[in-house]
């Protein structure tokens, strides 16, 4: 479809709520600013998503869509929308709201996906039912990352010692635990790193990945810094984008390493790669060929062999090609 940038003066993104699945969905954000300029940029997402967008200049406004609200509190939300009058929506929830909001142009409800499509594209092609762009952006709209958060992590990365040296960010966490690569195997990982490669880690996460870094530093032979906790979610992007590698189960700092192009060693069990993968143009897969790989389940009938089964020497030798290629 031809639009008239000189026409659209308001755009919603109706974004998604988990943090990952959040950063899959900057791409169509920043080609949205990108073609449409001067036009005002609002985004819709879950509540933990909200700083995401702090500070961010490019976004004009940020709604909150609670999940857990009452049907009337939400259909006075949707309502609410109406009075911003937006000249295109790009829901990527497939739901009504740009209907119920008003919206002059809209993507459709439904649309068809291939099976192992990933999820980065599936956005993609459902912007491109309303906007057929040229190419996808080479500027990041969607993350803004301030002076302040860059003077932070300078600050953080000092005060424990790794100054200007080249470090690793390691994410053990995910949100789900069955996604989680052994402690045993990243503690011998990252001392590995440490003693021949010479290169410093920092543990990164939110607060509740605090306890699972400090349980892998006990079993450490060597220091390394714990970072988890310490950061909000720009900070955090202002840390990855000065990593020489991010080491990362599949979760939120797998696709925010990805988004800012930061070379990615991902550890896969039970989801699917080609839906989920690092989409980087510096990234790799590490994931066993077994039966019942993807299964794409929260939990194992088995022995969790997905995950127990990868060997630090095998993602130690990953490692040291990227940092060292």
């Amino acid at each position: 479809m031809k639009l008239d940038a000189s026409k659209i003066k308001n755009i919603l993104v109706v974004s998604l709520s988990n943090l990952g699945d959040v950063i899959l969905t900057f791409p169509v954000v920043d080609i949205l600013k990108e073609n449409f300029p001067v036009a005002n940029l609002h985004v819709v997402v879950g509540p933990k998503a909200k700083s995401f967008f702090k500070d961010n200049p490019h976004i004009a406004k940020v709604h909150i869509f609670n999940k857990h609200d009452s049907g009337i509190n939400q259909l006075r939300w949707v309502l609410h929308l109406r009075k911003e009058q937006f000249d295109l929506a790009v829901d990527l929830r497939n739901t009504a709201i740009p209907i119920l909001a008003g919206a002059k142009c809209f993507t459709p409800l439904w649309t068809v996906r291939a099976k192992h499509m990933h999820m980065k594209q599936k956005h993609l092609n459902r912007l491109k039912t309303v906007f057929q762009f040229a190419r996808e952006s080479k500027e990041r709209y969607a993350l803004f990352i301030s002076d302040a958060d860059k003077k932070y992590i300078d600050i953080l990365l000092r005060s424990d010692g790794v100054a200007q040296e080249r470090f690793i960010a390691v994410g053990p966490g995910a949100a789900n635990t069955a996604k989680r690569w052994p402690k045993e195997s990243f503690a011998q990982v990252c001392d590995r790193i440490n003693q021949e490669l010479k290169i410093k880690i920092v543990f990164v996460g939110d607060q509740a990945d605090k306890e699972i870094a400090k349980e892998i530093l006990g079993k450490m032979k060597t220091r390394a810094v714990n970072a988890c906790g310490s950061t909000s979610l720009t900070q955090l992007a202002a840390l990855l984008s000065r990593a020489c590698l991010t080491l990362v189960n599949d979760s939120a700092i797998m696709h925010m390493a990805s988004y800012l192009d930061v070379p990615t060693l991902a550890i896969f069990g039970p989801t699917d790669p080609a839906k989920y993968g690092p989409w980087g143009t510096k990234a790799k897969v590490i994931q066993r060929d077994i039966y019942c790989v993807p299964c794409e389940k929260s939990g194992c009938q088995y022995g969790h062999e997905c995950m127990s089964d990868i060997q630090p020497s095998e993602v130690y030798e990953g490692a040291k090609v990227m940092i060292n290629g």
